[in-house]
């Protein structure tokens, strides 16, 4: 009796268990993989425009990189002509939000620190700038008396979010007055080219911090965790209740109402077994399923009081491919050529 008991917790253990030990660690080594390829990666582009630094109007003499402020350390460091002081924080890939309470916490220690210290800082570091005699050299006169009596916040990134875009406007009004630049890199044949963005709203509204251009063949920050995400098996459960209702959508549909739907279909099926799963694990099935397809495009809306009119039928006046501190409710749009095939 022992034995068998013995024999049914092992083959329990390796049915159920096991599984999910194996894939958990998959994800880890897949994750931390790629976590220190973007690492490396982002490095690189730092020093990219550590060689060629050059902000579009402005004239800056790079003084430092990778250089250790308080509790962190701040990508690249750059003086103006009359002593500003720029503080240039790189991302490879998204500007989260973040990002603005790190560049705002190196703002608060790089304004403690006097002239001497700054010339200290930067010739112990990474670059060992004699600030006195390269200032001389770059910009034709001596090193100001008064150096760092203002910062400027810079954030290079390959595009921003829109949480973080907003949260860019909020600081440059007048209560706050903080100064932030920000700007869009786009990797060109010879060079890296900075675009400016996030100026105003209208700019914002316009996408001006969204990425444009046209995917690499292969990104190698994120092809680790792609590939892991293609290997992720979809339900086949939610695949039959995607293709027995997704027919009988509209052109367009909030995921509130799929998720209604899905709960109508589950109390259909409980005499088949089928497993409920939960809000955001259909979610996440859904978004792979029409992936797959190519038929439907994932697009954020406004929240509405009532958004029945929307389900299935037409979509709101206003709808975006990203996701806004205005549009934050998830929706599917069908594409037209499956529009034009359904009819």
């Amino acid at each position: 009796m022992r034995d068998t008991c013995s024999a049914d917790r092992c083959k329990f253990f390796h049915a159920h268990v096991w599984p999910s030990i194996r894939r958990a660690f998959r994800e880890l080594v897949v994750a931390a993989s790629a976590w220190r390829l973007r690492r490396w990666l982002e490095k690189d582009l730092e020093k990219e425009l550590a060689a060629h630094l050059a902000l579009p109007g402005q004239d800056l003499l790079l003084i430092g990189r990778q250089v250790k402020i308080f509790r962190g350390l701040v990508d690249l460091l750059a003086i103006d002509s009359t002593g500003t002081i720029y503080i240039i924080e790189v991302k490879l890939n998204q500007a989260r939000p973040s990002s603005i309470g790190q560049v705002l916490s190196y703002r608060r220690a790089v304004k403690r620190l006097n002239r001497e210290k700054i010339i200290r800082i930067v010739a112990n570091g990474k670059l060992e700038i004699d600030l006195v005699e390269s200032f001389r050299l770059h910009f034709g006169y001596p090193l100001p008396e008064t150096v760092n009596e203002f910062q400027v916040l810079v954030i290079v990134a390959k595009s921003i979010h829109p949480q973080t875009a907003y949260s860019i406007l909020e600081l440059r009004e007048e209560a706050y007055s903080v100064p932030v630049t920000t700007f869009r890199y786009v990797r060109e044949p010879d060079a890296i080219k900075l675009v400016p963005c996030c100026q105003d709203d209208q700019d914002v509204e316009k996408g001006s911090h969204l990425d444009t251009t046209q995917p690499a063949p292969l990104d190698p920050a994120n092809a680790l965790r792609n590939q892991w995400r293609r290997r992720r098996p979809i339900d086949e459960d939610i695949r039959r209740f995607w293709l027995t209702n997704a027919q009988d959508f509209g052109p367009f549909v909030t995921f509130g109402f799929i998720f209604d739907r899905y709960e109508e279909w589950l109390n259909a099926q409980q005499a088949n077994g089928v497993r409920p799963r939960n809000k955001g694990l259909l979610g996440e099935q859904v978004r792979a399923i029409t992936e797959e397809s190519n038929e439907w495009s994932r697009v954020w809306v406004a929240r509405r009081a009532d958004m029945a009119p929307y389900n299935t039928i037409v979509a709101p006046p206003s709808v975006r491919s990203y996701r806004a501190l205005d549009h934050s409710v998830v929706a599917y749009q069908r594409n037209p050529i499956s529009r034009a095939q359904g009819a």
